[in-house]
């Protein structure tokens, strides 16, 4: 983002300009999305790194927007205007028409100007006219090697099974409306990329859920684990397209579910049907700030059916039993690990924040949606979702600050995975 000249000469905030954040206060915390305009503060050096550990490390969401407003009102005059600037840069507007009486007025036209005209484009991504089209992309037909009953026959040892009609159903969350939190302007074009894809691929996708709470995300995915349908099919794919934090995902009632917990819900103990299985995981959310501390996700193997959900500091968890390492047996002399088989893939590492487009959809789900195609036919999905790292890291750059983004994905699959489009076959192979 460029910092534009507002007039305001003084090193200090005027007192007018500290009265305004204020009298807005409440406004403020019932409203600001503190998490998006941290790094533009931070980028034009209003706050540090050490305000950012205390902001998101010792408060909560009501305390961290006092006690950033009260970091800003020691900042100066450039922190008002730098303030004002990243609410418009992240569509918070009516936080920011607060500020708009003390902002240069030819600043104020400009962002006007920009809101108009750039049809509230979040994070820009591709040129609009790069943005791949619904109708454009077409999954490769199995002429390949790697596409075809006779390779998976050779090499059955090493590939999971992926033949059955469908291959397997397909879960979409898309949480769009929260409560308090910035609307996610795009994501309905991440819905119709991951949409066709994967019908393309073979899949049956279940109704789209939209706009669920935590609780509700966790009974959605503990209803669909129990669907009869997995004993005949031979995959399942999970996509979530929310807001999110480090090791969490948010309802759009702004509380939180812990993705172990999400992820661990279809697992072989939860979904039996799923046994042996792969269950992939799209998770599209931000994973924290930019600048945030490193945490590690919380270690919870398994789930217990009973008493499922207990709410613990605003955020919903699975009443999970420690087993310590304790393997799941269902045959007298195979054990498996409970958690196999599964595959997460983030839009970006942990800690980080991840850009989306309010046109064009998320770098992320773009960049699925375009080597999926391209490279499904032919390709296992690790070395696919290495391809889309590296469309995401060096084509993507966001119009606001020329931030970057780099995907991340966890394996525990115990074999190759192929989609092989197009292939069907009824019997066991």
């Amino acid at each position: 983002m460029i910092l534009r000249s507002s007039g305001y000469t003084s090193s200090s905030m005027t007192i007018q300009r500290r009265n305004v954040l204020t009298t807005n206060l409440m406004e403020f915390v019932n409203t600001l999305n503190v998490e998006s305009v941290v790094p533009i503060l931070k980028e034009n050096k209003i706050i540090n790194n050490n305000d950012i550990e205390v902001l998101f490390k010792e408060y909560g969401r009501t305390e961290q927007c006092n006690q950033l407003i009260r970091i800003l009102k020691t900042r100066g005059n450039k922190a008002f205007d730098v303030f004002y600037e990243s609410l418009i840069e992240t569509h918070q507007y009516s936080l920011a028409k607060c500020m708009e009486n003390y902002i240069d007025c030819k600043t104020v036209d400009v962002f006007k100007e920009k809101k108009l005209c750039n049809n509230l484009s979040e994070m820009e991504g591709f040129e609009e006219d790069d943005s791949p089209s619904l109708d454009e992309y077409m999954v490769q037909t199995p002429s390949h090697y790697a596409s075809n009953l006779d390779y998976y026959n050779k090499n059955k040892a090493h590939i999971y099974k992926i033949f059955s009609n469908p291959k397997g159903l397909v879960l979409i969350i898309n949480n769009q409306h929260f409560q308090t939190m910035n609307e996610r302007y795009g994501t309905e074009k991440d819905e119709e990329y991951l949409i066709s894809l994967f019908t393309k691929l073979g899949y049956k996708c279940l109704p789209t859920s939209r706009d669920l709470t935590a609780l509700e995300m966790l009974e959605k995915m503990k209803k669909f684990s129990r669907l009869p349908e997995h004993f005949s099919l031979d995959s399942a794919v999970v996509c979530v397209l929310t807001h999110g934090e480090t090791d969490c995902l948010y309802g759009v009632d702004d509380n939180q579910i812990l993705v172990q917990d999400f992820v661990s819900l279809l697992n072989a103990k939860n979904c039996p049907g799923l046994l042996n299985k792969p269950k992939l995981f799209f998770i599209q959310a931000c994973r924290g700030c930019v600048l945030s501390t490193n945490t590690l996700p919380q270690d919870e193997i398994d789930s217990n059916w009973g008493n499922l959900f207990k709410k613990r500091n605003n955020c919903y968890k699975e009443n999970v039993p420690k087993f310590g390492g304790r393997r799941l047996s269902y045959h007298p002399e195979i054990k498996i690990p409970i958690e196999a088989d599964i595959l997460v893939a983030y839009a970006t590492p942990s800690g980080y924040v991840s850009w989306r487009n309010s046109v064009n959809g998320s770098w992320f789900i773009q960049s699925i949606y375009k080597i999926f195609h391209e490279y499904s036919a032919t390709h296992d999905i690790l070395s696919m979702l290495t391809m889309v790292n590296k469309m995401v890291a060096e084509k993507f750059v966001s119009t606001s600050s020329k931030n970057v983004q780099m995907p991340d994905f966890c394996s525990r699959l115990k074999k190759k995975l192929y989609f092989f489009p197009g292939v069907i076959s009824e019997s066991d192979v």
